[in-house]
Order: C-alpha cells, then sequence, then structure tokens
C-alpha cells in the first residue's frame, strides 16, 4: 500500500514538473533559470529526478485513485491530471493573475 501511495505520489510530482516545463516553454522561458538559486531548488530537482524512476504510469494511477476513492463514488475513468492539464491551468491561473495586476 505504501509503495502505490509513493508511486502516485511521484506521478503527481512528475506530471506538474513535466506540466510546468510545458508552460515555460509555451511562454518562451528557460525553467531552470527561474529555479536557480531558489532555496530548495538543488532537493527539487533531486525529487523530479527520483520520481522520473519511482512514477506509477497512468494506469496504475487510475487504478490507485479508484482504490482510494470514498465508497459510493463512481469509479475515475480517465485521469485528468496530466502535464498538458498542468501547463493549462498553470497559463489560465497566469494570465488571470496578470489581469488582475493590470486591471
Amino acid at each position: 500500500m505504501r509503495l502505490a501511495f509513493a508511486g502516485a505520489t511521484a506521478y503527481v510530482l512528475r506530471a506538474k514538473a513535466r506540466g510546468w516545463k510545458l508552460f515555460c516553454e509555451r511562454m518562451n522561458l528557460t525553467v531552470p533559470l527561474l529555479w536557480a538559486g531558489l532555496p530548495g531548488s538543488e532537493r527539487l530537482m533531486r525529487s523530479i529526478a527520483a520520481a522520473r524512476r519511482a512514477a506509477s504510469s497512468p494506469k496504475e494511477f487510475l487504478a490507485w485513485m479508484n482504490r482510494q476513492r470514498p465508497a459510493g463514488t463512481p469509479e475515475v475513468k480517465e485521469i485528468k491530471f496530466t502535464a498538458e492539464w498542468v501547463a493549462e491551468e498553470t497559463e489560465r491561473e497566469f494570465r488571470e493573475r496578470v489581469r488582475w495586476w493590470t486591471g
């Protein structure tokens, strides 16, 4: 059970990292430049590298999600939490923040 949780957590971290990278590419930003020198950036890079090796596959992640769902709730049919989704949500939030700051 703990190993499945670790794989699911690694899947989420990997999707977030890949989504952030995709967002940065779309915005023409350099990912390492943004993180360089920030507290914890080295630890984050090590964690992302470890997640590459430990992450569940999308199929395994979906199975884990369905095992964790509350009783009586419908089964999850597809994973919406992907790198593409993270990139799109990050861009949406970024543009929303820009609108808020610029009025």
